[in-house]
């Protein structure tokens, strides 16, 4: 009712800080009071006559579109779904992806499948289209829940690299490095996607083979969220889907090592994406979400 500045100078920010203080946190009022969002412009990159919206900066958007951009020089979609050549392209361009990003940008650390994020797509009968991703970074955060007002602390300090003097370290009012990566996918046939993923470091490959799904081989939201697809996330291990084929599995442990297992909802191996897509020819809004997981869920609302 008071709105959301009652979170950073109201009732709820004083009751934010006395908790805070009981447990021996180093929160303040003014730290709550100065804090600013901060607002910048979509990156717009393409891939293949679609258009791409990402976010930049300090996030996973620039590690896919450093992606996108080694995919579709590589790849030729010849066939109807894909191969076992555009599987070990997947590979490739992942690798390419992640040397890329932990070389120039910073590294992560993994928070394995563990993660305590939350994306969401929302699609309304206008055709516009969010991406939102927000996370307590590791399972359940720091574990500490505030007791005045039930808030669950992040550890996002974990964000930073430790060591100082590096791009990604810890200074005052700095922003850490993140795997955060909502994206906006305009087809080139007009149809509009939402998409983005938990799971830490597995979030790009997620997105990216999504992208690949809807784009190269001309997928709907329903065959896409439901295809196999492999992990790779800034180590040497490729990680298969066991539903691939045996020919993607004999192609790309050929040449990496890999592990094979099931899309499940514990341990989360392949990110939990979902997304939303609108048809502005016929109107008709369309959603999936993670199929293994029964937490994961697309609504409709009329009205």
């Amino acid at each position: 009712d008071a709105g959301a500045e009652d979170f950073y100078q109201g009732e709820i920010a004083r009751d934010l800080v006395r908790d805070a203080q009981d447990l021996g946190i180093p929160l303040t009022a003014a730290d709550l009071a100065g804090y600013e969002p901060h607002l910048t412009e979509v990156e717009r990159g393409a891939y293949r006559g679609s258009e791409i919206d990402l976010v930049p900066g300090l996030t996973a958007g620039p590690t896919l579109e450093y992606a996108l951009g080694a995919l579709e020089q590589h790849l030729d979609p010849a066939t109807e779904t894909p191969d076992a050549q555009a599987y070990a392209t997947y590979a490739r361009s992942l690798f390419d992806a992640f040397d890329h990003r932990l070389a120039y940008i910073g590294d992560v650390p993994d928070t394995g499948p563990s993660s305590h994020t939350t994306h969401l797509n929302v699609a309304d009968r206008d055709g516009n289209l969010v991406s939102l991703t927000m996370t307590l970074l590791s399972l359940f955060g720091s574990k500490v829940t505030l007791p005045r007002t039930g808030v669950v602390m992040n550890n996002g300090m974990m964000w930073f690299d430790p060591r100082p003097g590096r791009p990604n370290s810890i200074a005052p009012g700095k922003r850490p490095l993140c795997n955060m990566c909502p994206t906006i996918l305009l087809r080139s046939d007009g149809q509009r996607f939402a998409m983005g993923a938990s799971g830490g470091r597995r979030i790009v490959p997620a997105v990216f083979q999504l992208i690949s799904f809807l784009t190269d081989y001309g997928m709907s939201v329903e065959e896409a969220i439901h295809h196999p697809r492999l992990d790779v996330s800034g180590t040497d291990t490729v990680t298969l889907d066991g539903r691939l084929t045996r020919d993607v599995i004999e192609r790309i442990s050929a040449r990496h090592p890999v592990r094979v297992r099931p899309d499940g909802v514990y341990p989360n191996l392949f990110a939990c994406p979902s997304l939303v897509g609108h048809d502005p020819d016929s109107g008709t809004n369309f959603g999936g979400a993670f199929v293994a997981s029964p937490r994961a869920a697309a609504i409709a609302e009329s009205g």
